[in-house]
């Protein structure tokens, strides 16, 4: 399956990404979360799903069992658009960095409220120096 994915790239008249794009598979549950660990690069769950830690652990074991690095794993976390995310310092967060979870994807749907989007900016931001 995993090539199948990859020829997706390669097929005549498609665009080539450069780098090649990670295929980052959504997980509910653990037979999902196998499926992306054995074939996928990574695995995307709710942030605040109940079993993420569960799941994740299940894709990182797959991901070794296929005889791929679980360095070169990805682990993807999506939730709704909460400032709360944004605060490093609540137990949410502190979970998210003992799980080793790569990104925090926030969703936000219309209307879009282009002052919030940009206040979520500044708080993001990195600090410079």
């Amino acid at each position: 399956m995993r090539d199948e994915m990859r020829r997706l790239w390669t097929a005549p008249g498609s665009l080539r990404p450069e780098p090649t794009r990670p295929v980052v598979i959504a997980a509910f549950g653990p037979k999902m979360a196998e499926v992306a660990g054995r074939v996928g690069d990574g695995i995307n769950v709710p942030a605040l799903h109940p079993r993420l830690r569960a799941l994740a652990a299940i894709a990182r074991d797959a991901c070794v069992d296929a005889g791929r690095d679980p360095a070169r794993f990805l682990v993807t976390v999506y939730s709704d658009f909460r400032e709360g995310w944004f605060d490093v310092d609540t137990p949410a967060r502190a979970e998210l960095d003992r799980l080793g979870v790569d990104r925090l994807i926030l969703f936000i749907g219309p209307p879009f409220d282009t002052a919030r989007i940009g206040r979520a900016g500044l708080l993001l931001r990195e600090p410079s120096g």
